[in-house]
């Protein structure tokens, strides 16, 4: 699994234009209905995504885009440096 550069990812979704992030999110869902297979500890079958029981699980609710909060969180829980320490760390988003 790739590392994660938070710094990155919130100077990508900062400046992202609408059509451009309309078109990630569709290409992404094109994706996931048209995988199955194992990627981690995640299956994917027919569109249900099936997660075992490992490790630490972080699950944040729908934060509508809400880029200062999802930071807060991130920082508060130590997640990234969890993640960095061990891959039994889990990211769950809710929402759309």
């Amino acid at each position: 699994m790739l590392g994660l550069d938070l710094a990155l990812l919130i100077d990508e979704a900062i400046s992202v234009q609408g059509d451009a992030f309309t078109a990630t999110v569709d290409n992404a869902t094109c994706l996931l209905r048209s995988e199955n297979g194992q990627i981690g500890n995640l299956t994917i079958e027919n569109h249900l995504v099936k997660l075992e029981p490992l490790g630490e699980a972080l699950v944040i609710g729908d934060l509508h885009g809400d880029l200062e909060s999802l930071i807060i969180i991130l920082q508060s829980s130590r997640f990234v440096e969890k993640r960095e320490n061990t891959k039994e760390a889990t990211l769950i988003f809710l929402g759309d």
